[in-house]
Formats: C-alpha cells, sequence, structure tokens
C-alpha cells in the first residue's frame, strides 16, 4: 500500500526531508535526530509553517509509520523508500562472555529498502 502524507508534501518535497535529516546528522554530529530537531530544522530553511504545525506534522508521519507497520502493513513513500516489517525465526545465539548457547525467540523488525532517488539523493549532499 502506498502511503504519502498529504499535509507535509504541500509544505515540501519528501527529498528535501531527505536532505534535512542528512544534513542535520552531520553538521550537528548527531547520533540522532528527534522529531522536534526537524521540525525545528524545517522552520530554519525557510518553511513559513507555524513551529507547532510542523512539530504536529512530523509527530503525524511517525505515528502513520508506527500505525501501519504495527498492522503489518508495508509503507511505500514515492523517492524516500519502502518500510516493511518482517518475521524473523527463532535461533540459537551465543553470550560472547560466557559463550553459553541461548535461544533468540521469534520477532518482528522493521526493514527500511531506500528508493534510488533517495540514494542518489543522499550521494549528492555534502
Amino acid at each position: 500500500m502506498r502511503i504519502i502524507y498529504k499535509p507535509l508534501l504541500y509544505i515540501f518535497d519528501i527529498g528535501i526531508l531527505i536532505v534535512i535529516i542528512s544534513l542535520l546528522t552531520r553538521r550537528l554530529q548527531m547520533d540522532n535526530v528527534t522529531r522536534k530537531d526537524i521540525a525545528d530544522y524545517i522552520l530554519r530553511i525557510g518553511v513559513e509553517i507555524d513551529p507547532v504545525k510542523a512539530l504536529e506534522y512530523v509527530n503525524q508521519i511517525v505515528d502513520i509509520l508506527i500505525q501501519r507497520l504495527g498492522s503489518g502493513e508495508d509503507v511505500l513513500i514515492s523517492n524516500f523508500g519502502k518500510f516493511s516489517v518482517r518475521q524473523k525465526k527463532e535461533r540459537i545465539g551465543r553470550n560472547p562472555k560466557t559463550r553459553q548457547e541461548v535461544i533468540i525467540p521469534p520477532r518482528k523488525v522493521v526493514k527500511f529498502h531506500p528508493s534510488p532517488a533517495f540514494k542518489q539523493k543522499i550521494q549528492k549532499t555534502p
């Protein structure tokens, strides 16, 4: 299912969001970028929007991703990539300190597959 968050796309192209996240992590040398960091950066690059609305849009995007992925749906965002949930099987792991074998239970993991446009924009980012 293709999910495109319309209100945010009215404000700026999804490619800009990719560049925003990339620039934030590089320029600020941050390990993690918070929702507020993204909203603040949207305002700093000149998007004319209320600061509270910017944060609301970012929160809504994250909430949509969580809701859709939680219900087992794939989320495809054009020119960005595809988020999907995959089931991992039970397997045997090893405690690195004691070398004792442990059973790792089956679990769900989120996978992200970037689109070619995403990869291209990341390569062009300084």
